[in-house]
Order: structure tokens, then sequence, then C-alpha cells
């Protein structure tokens, strides 16, 4: 309603294939459909990758820091999340509103090594959430129903020999390995959530080639560019590019994560505005 109170529009399914250029100006963009529509300004939240690889044209100044700091940082890592269904309310199962943070041990940078190097190691992270639980307008929309995340790290290249293969018609080797790792999933939510085993409508596994087909990310990435110490010490990742009128926003522009998404956002408008919108929202 507000942004489209102050003239703008909300399109979906629209795809833009190009942001148009001329010289090191932007110029407008153009659509899968092949219309151009023109304008000084864009602002660009599919993560630099996508933003300098896929959408500027080869050549265009400006392009290549975006492109060397993408390198520089590499991508984060990328998940699995077994999204779960029960035909009770939250309520009934007693469900928690917080989220559940499971770790092997305490040594974090271990848990993760051990399990990149070995896939049966114990799952470095085990994160569970309860949507249904937290949302209070879920049981009017959804009577008698009740959802759970389960979400854990898994390495895009255990996945990437078949990213090839349609979804849905993928090799025997990638549905064990969806079913192995939805039964360690479910396991540790029975460990910690004993209420709901038995209760289990429902449950599929995303994995690094859903969100590779869904987002757009080369690597299944969870999180955009890893947010290690090489992240920040590129000058590139920031909302104004050099390229006039070309903006970065979300977590590219800034940092990991749903907090880092929308301060993103709150920078990119700040920067654009020129003014500080840190204190307008605080």
């Amino acid at each position: 309603p507000t942004i489209e109170a102050t003239g703008g529009r909300i399109v979906v399914g629209a795809e833009v294939v190009e942001i148009l250029t001329a010289g090191n100006r932007v110029t407008g963009v153009r659509m899968a459909d092949g219309r151009d529509i023109f304008c000084s300004l864009v602002i660009s939240d599919v993560g630099i990758p996508n933003t300098a690889g896929r959408l500027l044209p080869e050549g265009t100044p400006g392009r290549r820091p975006l492109l060397e700091a993408a390198k520089a940082a590499g991508p984060s890592v990328g998940h699995c999340c077994l999204h779960i269904g029960l035909e009770k309310t939250a309520e009934e199962l007693k469900l928690p509103m917080a989220n559940l943070w499971v770790y092997p041990g305490p040594d974090h940078d271990a848990n993760l090594r051990h399990f990149e190097a070995d896939p049966s190691a114990p799952l470095p992270l085990v994160f569970v959430s309860f949507p249904s639980a937290k949302d209070p307008d879920f049981e009017r929309r959804h009577p008698g129903r009740a959802t759970i995340e389960v979400t854990t790290f898994a390495p895009y290249e255990r996945f990437s020999r078949c990213q090839d293969q349609p979804a849905g018609r993928r090799d025997e080797a990638y549905v064990e390995m969806k079913k192995d790792l939805s039964s360690r999933l479910l396991q540790t939510l029975y460990y910690h959530v004993p209420q709901v085993k038995g209760e289990v409508a429902f449950h599929d596994l995303s994995t690094p080639l859903t969100t590779r087909w869904f987002c757009n990310y080369e690597h299944g990435e969870v999180y955009g560019l890893n947010h290690g110490p090489a992240r920040f010490r590129q000058r590139a990742l920031k909302p104004k590019t050099e390229i006039k009128g070309l903006w970065l926003t979300g977590q590219d522009a800034c940092t990991a994560g749903i907090a880092g998404a929308l301060l993103g956002g709150v920078l990119s408008a700040s920067a654009i505005l020129g003014r500080n919108l840190l204190k307008t929202i605080s």
C-alpha cells in the first residue's frame, strides 16, 4: 500500500534479464519478454554475483570491481531445510515460539570441519523454528494445522553433480541423500520436541539445488556472499557503485541474514536520499 500510494508498482513474475547502460550510467532494465523500461536509477537486491555477473553487460565500466569483490568474498554455505506439516495446532502441540539452536559441541569450527570432511559426522548446526506458533493469524487461515522448519548446513558440492537433472526427477543417489538427511533432522526434532513424534503429516526437504533454482544463487548459498573477514575488506561491497544510477541493497550491500538484509535496505535508502534514515527509524 505504501509503495502504491506514492506512485510505485509491485509486479511479480516479471524477470529482468539485463541492466541497460550507456557508458558508465544506468539507463533502464530489459525484461525477459523483450520490453525495455527506461529509468535513471536501478536498485538491485539480487546479490552482487547476479547483478554484475548476469545483468550488467560485459565491458560496463565499474563492473569488474564488483566481480572481483564477489570472487574475493566467495559464496556463503548452502543449506537443507526440512519443511514439516502437522494436522494439529501449535497450541495443541505446545510448540514453542522461540527458535532452537542445536550444536553437537562448543567448538563450532571443528564441528563444521568434521561435517565438511565426513557427511556422516554429527550435524554442525540444526536450527528449528516454528512459523505457525509465531503467527497470530495462522490458525484463522489454516485451522487445525501447524508448521515446523528444521535447517542445517549442506555443502553445495555434495549436490552439484545433480544440478543439471530436472527437479523432481533426480537420480536415486540424490533421493537417498535427501531421505538420510530428512531422517537425521527428524530425529533431532523428536529429541528436542518429543510431543510432535507421530504427529508429522508431511515433510519435504529442500537442498542447495532448491535454493539455486528459486533464488538464482549459483552455488545454492543461503546468505549470498560469505561473511568471513575477506568480505569486509572489499571496498566495492556497499550500496553505491561506480556505475552512475546503479545501487546495491540487501545483504550483499551490508552483511548476511535477515537483519543484514534489512539494514542493507536502510543504508541504501539513506545513501540515495542523502539523509541518515537510521535516525528516522530509531
